[in-house]
C-alpha cells in the first residue's frame, strides 16, 4: 500500500495474524477511506437517444468485464448487470485509443480488455451506429464478475462485409 509521501507500506499474509478486513480498518485509519477507496466513475447515457446495432444473434464468446470496480459497487453490480448490455467505443479515451466501455441499464459497468477491444475496434469504427447490443450475465451467486458476450471477430467481419448487400436492423436501445 502506497501511503502519503510516497512511503510504500508491505504486508507478508504469512506473518500477519488479522484479517483482510482488519488491515482494512487499520489502512482507513491511517489514510481514510476516500483515500483508500478512489471514487467512482458513474458514467451514464441516455439509450434512448442511441442508434444501437443489435449483435446478440452473432455467434460470440463470453468475457469478463474488466475495470468495473471503477464504475459500480459490489451491490450495483446486481443492478446495472443483466443479460443486456450495450458496447460503446470510446476512441477518445486517453487511457486507450481502442477502448470499448460496456454499459447496462444506461450506467457503464466497464470495458472489454484491452486485447479484445484492439480487435474489434476498427469493426466497429466501420459501423455507422452510437452502440452495439450484446448479451452477458449479472453476477452469479456468490461472484460479483460481470460477463459480456462478444462477437467473435470473424462472425462480426463476415457480417460487416455482408452489410454492403443489405440494410442493417437498428434497433433503439
Amino acid at each position: 500500500m502506497k501511503l502519503p509521501g510516497g512511503v510504500v507500506e508491505t504486508r507478508y499474509t504469512d506473518r500477519w495474524t488479522g484479517t483482510f478486513d482488519d488491515w482494512v480498518a487499520e489502512m482507513e485509519a491511517k489514510l481514510g477511506p476516500e483515500e483508500l477507496i478512489p471514487a467512482l466513475e458513474k458514467v451514464t447515457i441516455d439509450t434512448t437517444a442511441l442508434r444501437a446495432l443489435d449483435l446478440r444473434d452473432l455467434p460470440s464468446t463470453r468475457f469478463r468485464i474488466v475495470g468495473s470496480s471503477y464504475c459500480v459497487t459490489e451491490d450495483e453490480r446486481a443492478l446495472y448487470g443483466g443479460t443486456d448490455y450495450l458496447l460503446k467505443r470510446e476512441p477518445d479515451n486517453g487511457s486507450d485509443a481502442n477502448a470499448v466501455a460496456v454499459f447496462g441499464q444506461g450506467r457503464k459497468v466497464g470495458y472489454l480488455s484491452a486485447a479484445k477491444a484492439a480487435s474489434l475496434a476498427e469493426l466497429l469504427d466501420g459501423l455507422d451506429f452510437d452502440a452495439f447490443q450484446v448479451g452477458g450475465t449479472s453476477v452469479l451467486g456468490n461472484s460479483i464478475r460481470l460477463w459480456v458476450d462478444v462477437p467473435k471477430v470473424a462472425a462480426l467481419r463476415l457480417f460487416v462485409a455482408g452489410l454492403g448487400e443489405s440494410e442493417p436492423q437498428g434497433t433503439e436501445a
